[in-house]
């Protein structure tokens, strides 16, 4: 909200500042949590930057709260890639190496609302999330599209 211009957010920072205020938060001062974010500098809508937001929040705190519940130490990832595919099609994907959790849960099974908002805001943004079963500890791989601004700006 410091930008000036509201309509398109530099989403690189605005992750490293999130990630960084959630683990902080959760996990103290004196965590042992590290935090890899590999992000190219982009900007990205508004209407697609908040619940991008949203989702690492949940996802994040998930990590903190039940991945490495048991642990002292941990790695969360968080990795941006535009897809090749001629369309304006993205992939985050957000893992942690904590303990994961069963294959048999998921958004449609689950009275968790954490994963039914994560699947939620992963189709707000015209996409799909998807657990990666290949990694250890829990690993979402989220595709959406920037999301045009429906609003036209005030002069």
């Amino acid at each position: 909200y410091m930008n000036d211009n509201l309509s398109k957010i530099e989403f690189k920072p605005y992750v490293e500042e999130l990630s960084a205020f959630l683990i902080k938060s959760v996990a103290g001062s004196d965590h042992n949590i590290d935090l890899k974010i590999d992000i190219p500098n982009i900007k990205l809508g508004i209407d697609t930057a908040i619940p991008l937001g949203l989702l690492i929040n949940e996802t994040i705190t998930n990590s903190l709260k039940y991945g490495f519940k048991d642990k002292d130490e941990g790695l969360i990832n968080i990795e941006l890639r535009k897809e090749e595919n001629g369309d304006d099609d993205y992939l985050l994907t957000i893992s942690d190496n904590g303990v994961g959790f069963s294959d048999e849960v998921n958004s449609k099974s689950s009275k968790s609302l954490g994963l039914k908002l994560i699947h939620n805001l992963a189709r707000q943004l015209q996409g799909s999330a998807m657990k990666d079963e290949t990694k250890q500890g829990t690993a979402y791989v989220i595709k959406f599209k920037d999301i045009p601004q429906t609003l036209s700006p005030v002069a």
